[in-house]
């Protein structure tokens, strides 16, 4: 595949200058400085990514070998725009307040930077690497 793609033969149709893929996941993940090797370790980490995923972990991995690279991905997220099913037995002015707290961590991480405000369990945590790599966008979109 990567000699057809470096030579040009990998039949993709070309794309308008201003195209742009449609989302289809969402993902945000780490590479850790050393194998992680127990539970906790890996519960800091997936602390820092999304809370959810360290359940998971738990219910999908167990522990054949160390783990280093951690990722939560969503797939076919929907908009924000989007209406919200309620019922009776969810508060819906907890999830508002929940999602005004969240939208000013993520304004305050966009100004500051992503290590600006984190949970004070994560303090002085020397598995994950405090400098976050962008990821290299590859020139076909069938890659993105």
């Amino acid at each position: 595949m990567l000699w057809r793609f470096a030579n040009g033969a990998d039949g993709a149709p070309v794309m308008p200058r201003d195209y742009v893929a449609p989302v289809k996941s969402v993902g945000h993940g780490t590479t850790c400085l050393c194998d992680l090797e127990t539970d906790y370790e890996v519960w800091l980490v997936l602390y820092e990514l999304a809370q959810a995923g360290f359940a998971l972990f738990r219910e999908r991995y167990h522990w054949h070998k160390p783990v280093r690279a951690l990722t939560i991905r969503g797939i076919n997220p929907g908009s924000e725009a989007a209406p919200l099913q309620t019922d009776m037995f969810n508060d819906y002015l907890r999830h508002e307040k929940r999602k005004k707290a969240d939208d000013a961590v993520d304004e305050i991480r966009n100004r500051l930077g992503n290590r600006a405000v984190f949970a004070a369990s994560l303090m002085g945590n020397p598995n994950m690497a405090l400098d976050r790599c962008e990821t290299v966008p590859m020139p076909n979109p069938m890659y993105r």
